[in-house]
């Protein structure tokens, strides 16, 4: 057993120590909860442009299928009418 004094130290230590420990158990907790709501919202804003990104490829695939379609329609009716002997499309 120690002298008073070392008691002493050791009661005040103790008293100083445990809230400092809940507070630094706090300040982990609340920063931990920060980072994953910013990781969260990074990755969803991530995933919202790359969204865009495949949205934007579709659109010009759609368009450049659309013109192409439009091409060979009017090769083929360009071959009905007689205009065109052979070839289609790719005889230009």
């Amino acid at each position: 057993m120690g002298s008073l004094g070392s008691k002493t130290v050791g009661l005040f230590l103790a008293a100083a120590l445990l809230p400092l420990l809940g507070v630094g158990a706090a300040v982990f907790l609340v920063t931990r909860d920060a980072l994953r709501r910013d990781a969260q919202e990074s990755q969803e804003a991530a995933g919202r442009a790359a969204a865009r990104v495949v949205e934007d490829d579709l659109d010009r695939a759609r368009a450049k299928r659309r013109s192409l379609a439009a091409l060979v329609s009017s090769d083929f009716a360009e071959d009905r009418g007689g205009r065109r002997s052979r070839g289609g499309f790719f005889a230009r």
